[in-house]
């Protein structure tokens, strides 16, 4: 059941006690506000999970002693039981807000935790306080809901319970990965970190509406930072700097554009996968991630068309709901897994994940273990090295041994140690920053992304040596590879702390259960070369006892 408030008044003080009374007298209910106000002011109170929407005008929130201030076309999730009080001082400021009973969001935080937190590394349970624009997807639903809530008369009370709960599920998706741990994490507290992150979206957002042609400085005075503190915090945000983010920015425009050009029918065609292909992408999609089969996302989507059926199944008030919010975050993972790009890069980067074992292989692999002996320009002797690398979070571990002597090392994405002779040794924080930025470029890490269709990015191909360029969305250029005809790797490289990193791989070796990769790597410098001893991905999770410390002494 919805309750919808609907009033537009100059201006109007609620107290928040008021507020209070209200939940509390009906927590059963979707409680829904819509207003269009010259000045309000709602005093400190708090209630259950809710989401606020600006259509137009500014909102301020107040968390504390901390200012949130939501602008139009912006989106803020507020976690269940917190304090926060709210006020508008600019005319004409149109604005959603609706609160969910606590089993809805209950429901909503356990259904998204469940898929997002392997991404991640969110805590569920909890959103930060950071106003976001909503994605596609999330942003058709609120067009849809704006106009369900401003047509004269009542709406529709299914399609609009449905709408919200649509709503309040994606938001919740998409708020979950904002601030994930590894993100500042070793640096400042969770409130200054939100408040950096906040500033740092705007000017992303304005690089983006400016096509990529906004110059530091207007990127700076839109994250209200100096430039100096801007391109620290940009960097700590996104892992690459604002003129390299910028760059990305500009040639996926030029890809779009392109792509609409004289050659766009020709393009469309050379995009229409095989038959094999087809399939392949198919299973990528039922098996991304590992998070639901094909039969599962069947039926979740067919229950999207059972409406007034869904909601008041065998008299139970929210029946079905969490089938809604469990199909909202399925069906956004499903429908998006389409790697991006011209057609003679994606046509690349398809064989080359064919072969290395194919997308249903990596796609459904959440860890991989590596054994391998390898070489050190200016070292005498060979270092025998095991490591265990989680392809869904920045977190590794290293056993090394070299003439006798063995030690461990640990990373993540917040902090890291060393183990050697016994002794445990606290990692230095700038190591772990750089792993911290160097792993969403990782080799690995790219193609298990590249084998899920990750929406977040796009390749391009250069040159006449077929050298195929990875962007993404957020993070700009991650690295390129020069791909053989047959799909074997012949060269990767990217950029690491600002210095290029490239190697040249060997012949394509079976490793076992499907798995293919170079025989052996040499880094172009010559400063490193590698030979593979054992390959293996695993689908569970990286052992949480690999990242534990050891007790003294052992």
């Amino acid at each position: 059941m919805v309750e919808l408030v609907r009033w537009s008044k100059s201006e109007r003080t609620l107290p928040g006690g008021e507020v209070d009374a209200e939940f509390a007298a009906h927590p059963d209910i979707i409680h829904l506000f819509a207003f269009t106000t010259d000045r309000m002011h709602v005093g400190e109170h708090s209630g259950s999970l809710s989401v606020k929407i600006v259509t137009h005008g500014r909102e301020a929130y107040r968390f504390g002693s901390r200012r949130v201030d939501l602008r139009a076309g912006e989106v803020l999730v507020v976690n269940a039981g917190q304090t926060y009080e709210s006020s508008i001082d600019e005319p004409g400021t149109r604005s959603i807000s609706f609160f969910l009973p606590p089993e809805v969001a209950a429901m909503a935080a356990r259904a998204t935790r469940s898929f997002d937190d392997r991404r991640t590394g969110h805590p569920g349970g909890e959103a930060p306080q950071i106003p976001f624009r909503p994605g596609p997807r999330l942003h058709r639903t609120i067009d849809r809901l704006s106009a369900a809530v401003s047509r004269p008369g009542r709406p529709d009370p299914v399609e609009l319970e449905e709408l919200l709960l649509r709503a309040a599920a994606e938001s919740w998706r998409e708020a979950a990965g904002l601030l994930p741990p590894h993100v500042l994490g070793d640096r400042v507290r969770r409130s200054t970190r939100e408040e950096l992150v906040t500033r740092v979206l705007r000017a992303r957002d304005l690089v983006r509406d400016t096509h990529g042609r906004a110059t530091l400085a207007q990127m700076a005075d839109a994250a209200g930072l100096s430039r100096y503190h801007f391109l620290r915090a940009f960097e700590g945000v996104f892992g690459v700097t604002p003129g390299r983010f910028a760059r990305g920015v500009r040639l996926e425009r030029g890809r779009a554009s392109l792509g609409r050009g004289a050659q766009g029918r020709l393009r469309i065609h050379r995009r229409l996968p095989s038959s094999a292909s087809a399939r392949r992408r198919l299973r990528g999609r039922r098996s991304r991630g590992g998070f639901a089969t094909s039969a599962s996302a069947a039926l979740l989507d067919s229950t999207l068309t059972q409406r007034e059926g869904r909601m008041r199944c065998d008299g139970t008030r929210w029946v079905g709901v969490a089938v809604l919010i469990v199909a909202a975050v399925v069906s956004a993972d499903r429908v998006e897994a389409q790697l991006r790009g011209d057609a003679d890069a994606v046509a690349a980067d398809e064989r080359m994940i064919d072969a290395v074992g194919g997308a249903e292989l990596w796609t459904r692999s959440q860890t991989l273990e590596l054994d391998y002996r390898g070489w050190s320009k200016g070292a005498e002797g060979e270092v025998v090295e095991r490591a265990w690398r989680d392809l869904t979070r920045p977190e590794q571990r290293i056993e090394i041994e070299r003439a006798g002597a063995g030690f461990a090392v640990v990373r993540t994405g917040t902090e890291g140690w060393r183990a050697p002779d016994g002794a445990v040794k606290e990692g230095d924080s700038d190591a772990i920053a750089r792993h911290r930025l160097f792993w969403p470029k990782d080799f690995y890490t790219l193609i298990r992304r590249l084998a899920a269709g990750d929406p977040d990015l796009w390749v391009e191909q250069f040159g006449d040596d077929g050298r195929v360029v990875v962007y993404s969305e957020a993070l700009g250029e991650l690295g390129w590879w020069e791909i053989a005809p047959d799909g074997a790797i012949e060269r990767w490289g990217t950029l690491d702390m600002g210095e290029p990193l490239a190697y040249v791989y060997g012949p394509m070796r079976d490793f076992g259960g499907g798995l293919t990769l170079p025989a052996w790597g040499a880094s172009l410098d010559g400063g490193w070369r590698f030979e593979y001893t054992r390959v293996a991905l695993r689908s569970t999770p990286m052992d949480p006892a690999l990242l534990r410390r050891p007790a003294p002494g052992r």
